[in-house]
């Protein structure tokens, strides 16, 4: 099954106390920074928007702030900082939201069955909804942002839904990304 036309948000932000106030989306793992590595799986977006630290208010303020440019019918979230998604992961998170007609969205979760919101594919019309809905959208959570949400899970592949919020999860991910 060919996936529908997506547009895509990557989240490049962040404060990063974690790894020592670095800049997340310039930490080079495997010879490729974390947002090139999310640009890359995201390759087939129509559009692809950045939304970069300069948006105060955490996630889903970036999300709020990269909407204003979506047009497809869909669109897929992406936090830089989880480099063993690829365009296969996207490309399954897409088809799961095409084969579930009631959902309006598809994440990945990871080996312990925890949501990450922050790769998925989601239709872009209840997304903006859902934005509007919270008011203000800078300080509120992803998890509040999709709680009213038809989501359909998929389970990620081996460590694909690794996230690198500190120094060790960063070498972990160069040995496995080597290890491929």
């Amino acid at each position: 099954m060919r996936t529908a036309p997506f547009d895509a948000i990557v989240l490049s932000g962040g404060r990063a106390t974690r790894l020592g106030g670095a800049d997340k989306a310039e930490v080079v793992v495997a010879g490729k920074s974390l947002l090139d590595r999310a640009r890359e799986a995201v390759a087939g977006a129509h559009t692809v928007v950045v939304v970069g630290p300069d948006v105060a208010g955490g996630p889903v303020a970036g999300v709020a702030a990269g909407l204003r440019d979506v047009t497809a019918p869909a669109v897929v979230l992406l936090a830089c900082d989880m480099p063993l998604v690829s365009r296969e992961t996207v490309a399954r998170l897409l088809r799961a939201l095409q084969s579930a007609s009631d959902a309006d969205g598809a994440l990945l979760t990871d080996g312990d069955g925890r949501r990450q919101y922050l790769a998925g594919a989601y239709r872009t019309a209840p997304l903006r909804t859902a934005v509007r809905g919270l008011g203000t959208a800078a300080g509120r959570s992803m998890r509040r942002l999709v709680s009213g949400l038809r989501l359909t899970e998929v389970a990620a592949q081996a460590e694909e839904a690794m996230d690198c919020d500190t120094w060790p999860d960063v070498d972990r991910a160069l040995r496995l990304l080597e290890e491929r």
